[in-house]
């Protein structure tokens, strides 16, 4: 029997709810335990365990070279991925996510609230998911009291 991907690998999870509380998928946050995961065969081995039944998925890499290794083997049938928009400084993997939207791949961009997305990239991402700092957290939720 050949050796799982997921033997090589860290997970984490987080459910995302929706505006009215219902679970609306997962984030699934996958550290490598060593180099070179291949992505092609951490997505077909994420397709076998999914089952109708099974909610949206967000896959959240956490290493530059594993999504840039799974993106060319991404599908529009695949899990949604995220994309930090810091990494698209690269333009080898700017490159990886323009060619992953052609083919229908859906993605989000993630970063600071005062980050931009770069305008030759916007076009790629259905949405933009972005992180506060405890300093703006804090003024937004001053903010809503009033």
């Amino acid at each position: 029997m050949a050796q799982s991907v997921l033997g090589s690998l860290t997970l984490g999870y987080r459910p995302l709810w929706n505006r009215s509380r219902a679970l609306a998928g997962v984030q699934l946050f996958v550290h490598e335990d060593g180099d070179g995961v291949d992505g092609q065969h951490l997505l077909r081995t994420l397709e076998e365990l999914r089952t109708p039944e099974s909610p949206e998925l967000m896959l959240s890499l956490r290493s530059r070279g594993m999504l840039a290794g799974a993106l060319p083997h991404a599908t529009a049938d695949d899990a949604m991925f995220e994309v930090p928009i810091a990494w698209l400084a690269d333009a080898g993997l700017q490159a990886v996510v323009q060619a992953a939207r052609t083919r229908g791949v859906r993605m989000v961009a993630s970063g600071d609230a005062s980050q931009p997305v770069p305008a030759h990239a916007a076009q790629c991402f259905e949405r933009r998911m972005i992180s506060l700092s405890a300093i703006d957290a804090g003024q937004a939720l001053r903010a809503g009291k009033r």
